[in-house]
Order: structure tokens, then sequence, then C-alpha cells
């Protein structure tokens, strides 16, 4: 993590900020408009390639904020904003996230993305003190190929800790609710069977993301995206802790393509981008059998931009 906030920095020190567009056109006889009158001219207003969005390695802009039904956002920099997702705020759930477009040209940007997420608590009634930190840092390119046309490339490594004394189906509840994927399985597998017990674990969950987006016109655009979860690795042990340094007892190692293991979790969605109004809704293609943390990210989202 250390090199990739290092990189950041450094970007932050030595790539020039690129001009966010203003939400609104400043236009006089533009601004003047009303009601329909206005929505219509915005809606046949010259397109805007690099708008922001959430799949996207673009940012929200300087001294803005971002409010949806996850994320509060504010952008602290024209290229870095900061935020949490309040719903996981209240469920116990502690996390702050940020994120940088380190590279920027006219055509193709690099973002860095990094989210700290800390909660505990008992997933069975063996389960003691469980406590899991999850550290997902994430790379995304976006390429724009035309005013019409957009391709968007990332990866996310989610890196998971737990800690507590817990047995493999409270391991396999409590990440489910953490990552949103059921991974019992694999994990049964690795582990023979269910039951044991174990005193903690790392794991890290490789997933690749794709996205293309198609503007029709300023407001209206049909929006494509795929995730999928490539490789697991993970150490989980087992016995008790002798001390700070050492634990007692035997460590499982695994490493698991996931690639025939999980479907590929895919969306269409419309999506409306007003002044200062993102809507998208869609419907799952592929992967519908999935948990709904899955796919509702990528094809409903709602947020406001002030």
């Amino acid at each position: 993590m250390l090199p990739i906030l290092a990189l950041t920095l450094a970007s932050l020190l030595v790539q020039p900020a690129m001009a966010v567009p203003d939400p609104e056109p400043m236009d006089a006889e533009w601004q003047d408009l009303r009601g329909k009158e206005r929505r219509r001219a915005w809606r046949h207003a010259p397109l805007d390639p690099a708008y922001e969005s959430d799949f996207s390695a673009y940012t929200i802009g300087r001294h803005r904020t971002r409010l949806g039904l996850m994320n509060l956002d504010y952008g602290l920099l024209d290229n870095l904003h900061v935020g949490t997702a309040p719903m996981l705020d209240l469920l116990k759930i502690y996390n702050l996230h940020g994120k940088v477009t380190a590279i920027q040209t006219q055509r193709i940007d690099l973002s860095f993305e990094a989210t700290g997420m800390f909660w505990n608590g008992n997933w069975g009634e063996d389960a003691e003190d469980l406590s899991i930190t999850v550290w997902p840092l994430m790379a995304t390119g976006s390429w724009m190929i035309s005013q019409r046309f957009s391709l968007h490339l990332g990866y996310r490594w989610d890196n998971v800790d737990v800690r507590g004394s817990f047995d493999s189906e409270d391991l396999v509840r409590g990440l489910t609710s953490a990552l949103g994927i059921d991974l019992g399985d694999e994990l049964y597998g690795a582990l023979e069977g269910k039951g044991a017990f174990y005193g903690g674990g790392r794991l890290t969950l490789g997933q690749s993301r794709l996205a293309v987006d198609c503007r029709l016109t300023r407001r209206d655009s049909i929006v494509f995206q795929a995730w999928r979860y490539n490789t697991l690795s993970a150490r989980i042990d087992a016995g008790a802790a002798v001390d700070e340094t050492m634990d007692a007892g035997a460590a499982v190692r695994i490493q698991q393509p996931l690639e025939g293991v999980l479907a590929a979790t895919s969306s269409i969605a419309y999506q409306m981008t007003l002044p200062r109004l993102r809507l998208r809704v869609g419907i799952p293609i592929s992967g519908e059998d999935a948990l709904p943390t899955m796919w509702l990210p990528q094809a409903f989202e709602l947020y406001w931009l002030f």
C-alpha cells in the first residue's frame, strides 16, 4: 500500500491538474432559460466525454460534493476526492476512501483508489471478537475513444485481515457479508470441511472490471459493465497466540483461481446525466444468481453534485 500512496503523492506534485468541466455551461443565453427549455438545451449541449462517473478514472472536481445512495464524497483538488459510505457507517462498518486521477492526458487517464473498512461482530455462536478489516486498492484507466464512446478498464485487490476465534462457517459468513460473494465451497474444500477453529487469516482477492459507455446525448448514455473475481490467495492460522509475535498451531495456505468458479457479473443500464444529478437504472445480463451486492452497484446509481 505504501508504494501506491507514494506514487499518488508524487503524481499530485508533478502532474498538472486538468481542468474539470463546469457542471453547467456558462453561456449567458443558456443561463436565462428555465424549465423545459433549460432541460432541452442541456440535452442538446455539446457532449462531455470526461464527465465524472463511478466506473471511470475521473474525479468530481475541486470543492464539489457528491451525495449518493451509497457514497458521500468531497473534492479536495481537481483530481482528488475523499469520502465515506454513510449507510455502512450506520451499520458500524466504518469506512473511508480516496481517489486520485494521477495521470491525465487528452484521451487517456489513470486513477488510483484506496478504501479502508473495519468492523467487528459475532457471526456465530462460537465466534468470539471476530473482526474483519478490508483494504481494497484499485487502479482504473479510462480511454476516450471518441466523443461518444469511452472504454474503462480496472483491477481491484481486496485485502482482508480477519482476527478472532472462529470456525470455517463463521469465516465464510463474515466474508460473504464483507465482500458480497459466497466463497463457501472454495474455503470449505481448502480447509477440509467445516468446524475446525482458527485464530486469524489474511486473504487477497483479485477482481477485473470493464465498462463501456456510449453517449447518445449530453443527458443520455448507455453503460455496459462487467466484473469478475480472478484469484483468491489466503493464509488461515489455526491455534492460539503465544505472544505478540508468534502463533502456535498450523497454517493453511490457499491459492485458488476463480475464473471457472465465480461467473462474471455484468449489466447494461441507461444513465441520465443532468447538471446536478446522475441516475443509472439497468438490469443484470449475467451473474444474476450472484448476491445483489455484486450487480446492484453496476445497475443502479443515484447521486447529486453540488
